[in-house]
């Protein structure tokens, strides 16, 4: 994934977020999310690749094993995630971001180990999910690098479990932060993966159709 979105780089700076490898129905009310109110530009505001160049990526090459697949490029979507959303810092506070999901039909709360669910704000629940995801890739247990180990049993589950939680954190950028990601120039690198994110999970079958609908009018925008 590192070609789609290398010449980004630079405007994003020197980011402290996890920068691991492998081994190493549009609304009622279109004003509530400034993303469809540019959804004309939209699918053209992709970072020097077509969809079709995109898609071509997410298929596992022939000979190499998925479970290595998944693994190599779940941690390439959480890097650039999180680098992306790193940049929104000083817009992202736990006074103008409430909660982290607005105008949508569900508000996203992260379950505590006792299972008890609980409301955070935005930034909360994001550097929540961030560490929840940093010690599940740099569990070896989970993601092995050595050559000698093998992958769980319960890979692909992990695996849907953090895509999960990586929508999450691009509906919250899509739909309270639309406007400085323009600003900051980073939309075309946005959606280069938004869509390829949604491409690879669409063809791994790892998000359900109920998980994306908060930002199911900005997929059909974009005629994923």
């Amino acid at each position: 994934m590192d070609w789609l979105i290398g010449i980004g780089r630079s405007k994003l700076g020197n980011s402290s977020s996890s920068s691991s490898t492998r081994t190493t129905l549009r609304s009622n009310d279109d004003n509530q999310k400034p993303y469809m109110n540019d959804r004309d530009n939209l699918g053209n505001l992709v970072s020097k690749v077509t969809k079709d160049n995109i898609q071509e990526t997410v298929p596992a090459p022939m000979g190499v094993d998925i479970n290595e697949w998944l693994a190599t490029n779940t941690l390439s979507f959480f890097s650039h995630i999180s680098l992306i959303y790193d940049s929104l810092n000083e817009f992202c506070t736990p006074n103008t971001c409430t909660t982290v999901s607005t105008g949508a039909p569900m508000n996203f709360t992260w379950v505590d180990d006792r299972g008890k669910k609980v409301r955070l704000s935005a930034p909360q629940y994001i550097e929540l999910v961030i560490v929840q995801i940093e010690k599940y890739v740099t569990d070896e247990t989970v993601f092995p690098t050595k050559y000698d180990m093998i992958f769980p049993p319960n890979f692909l589950r992990e695996v849907k479990k953090i895509f999960r939680m990586l929508f999450h954190i691009l509906v919250h950028m899509y739909q309270s932060h639309y406007e400085h990601i323009t600003e900051l120039q980073l939309l075309s690198i946005l959606n280069t993966v938004f869509i390829h994110f949604m491409y690879f999970q669409l063809e791994h079958n790892l998000l359900e159709s109920k998980e994306v609908h908060p930002l199911e009018d900005l997929i059909k925008s974009l005629c994923l």
